[in-house]
């Protein structure tokens, strides 16, 4: 029996769906042809005057967007090589908050011209000591073309200009005077050591009405809550942050309970009352305030902040607990906590 009989008995090795390449131009060649359609989706929307994309994630929420960053992270990229990309564009994004688009792009054309390359013969591995020198060649022309090499991450100015670009890609026309915005609320969150800067400390919060120009900086955190007690504003307070109940811990159990006469019926809350009265006020002799808690509360512990003055807000997301928590800096002296619709503000003096 001849080899070429043998082999069509042999049984298949891989399931159903998987694809055999011979040869080392096909393999590369199918790679460079993902790279390049995925590079194609995303370069319309290079720039300034980039269109905007209409994305659908895996939980069907719909994103209209030009920002590659966020088009990226939506997508579900299956082919490895285009997935070497996304994640190239996600570290770019992670390290420098910018140019994901760019890396997307220029890896497309790298690969498109490392194509035509192929086609004349060339093998894969000289093309990429080819790329290797052009990136060598390029760092150096780089560095000699610098127009500004002392900065400080004190000033405004120099801040404002470093991130004058990546605004400028997004919102264009605009980034003389966001750039200034940007670099006050950066210089306020800027550490003693700049490298431990954490993005997250800057937020912006949108408020309908008037214009961008209307932008503030709020050395502080701006909360879009309004107050479920009566007292509207505090001054010279504590603020404190539970994830726990204030009075009582509610059971799950379902109770009976029996009643013979109307006094029984009168004292059956006056037990939890006194507790949970004793609880706002523990908390109210401490010089707490502002109370800050995860969840609703009961009514009958409304009931007793009412009593007590005590302004009180629900912030469901931990995310913001924790930024609010983190509020407290050395280098801070006045700390402030502006709420939406009612605007009081509580101010706490030393750090």
């Amino acid at each position: 029996m001849s080899m070429r009989n043998m082999r069509k008995g042999i049984p298949k090795l891989f399931k159903d769906g998987y694809k055999q390449f011979t040869g080392v131009e096909e393999a590369i060649l199918n790679n460079t042809e993902a790279v390049k359609q995925f590079a194609e989706i995303l370069r319309t929307s290079f720039g300034p005057n980039g269109m905007n994309k209409i994305v659908i994630n895996h939980i069907e929420k719909v994103y209209v967007t030009s920002d590659a960053a966020t088009i990226v992270q939506q997508l579900v990229v299956e082919h490895p090589a285009a997935n070497v990309v996304v994640q190239a564009a996600g570290m770019q994004e992670r390290e420098i908050g910018d140019g994901s688009n760019l890396v997307v792009v220029f890896a497309g054309e790298l690969l498109k011209k490392a194509e035509q390359l192929i086609g004349l013969g060339l093998h894969p591995s000289d093309i990429v000591q080819g790329y290797d020198k052009a990136s060598k060649k390029a760092l150096d022309l780089i560095g000699g073309l610098t127009v500004k090499s002392n900065y400080s991450l004190r000033s405004v100015e120099d801040l404002a200009l470093a991130c004058k670009t990546a605004i400028a890609s997004k919102l264009f026309g605009h980034e003389d005077y966001l750039s200034q915005v940007v670099a006050k609320a950066c210089l306020i969150s800027m550490p003693e050591n700049p490298l431990e800067f954490q993005v997250d400390n800057v937020r912006t919060l949108k408020i309908l009405g008037s214009s961008m120009y209307a932008t503030h900086v709020v050395n502080g955190m701006v909360l879009y809550y309004k107050s479920k007690t009566n007292t509207k504003s505090v001054t010279d307070g504590k603020v404190l942050v539970l994830t726990t109940n204030v009075g009582l811990r509610e059971m799950d159990v379902t109770q009976n309970v029996l009643f013979e006469n109307a006094s029984d019926l009168l004292n059956f809350s006056k037990s939890e009352e006194n507790i949970v009265e004793a609880s706002v006020k523990r908390i109210y002799d401490m010089g707490v305030r502002l109370l800050i808690l995860n969840n609703k509360a009961t009514d009958l512990e409304y009931h007793y902040l009412n009593k007590y003055g005590i302004y009180t807000l629900i912030i469901i997301s931990k995310f913001e607990r924790r930024r609010l928590c983190r509020m407290r800096s050395t280098n801070v002296r006045h700390q402030r906590f502006f709420c939406r619709r009612s605007w009081s503000c509580q101010e706490r003096e030393g750090s």
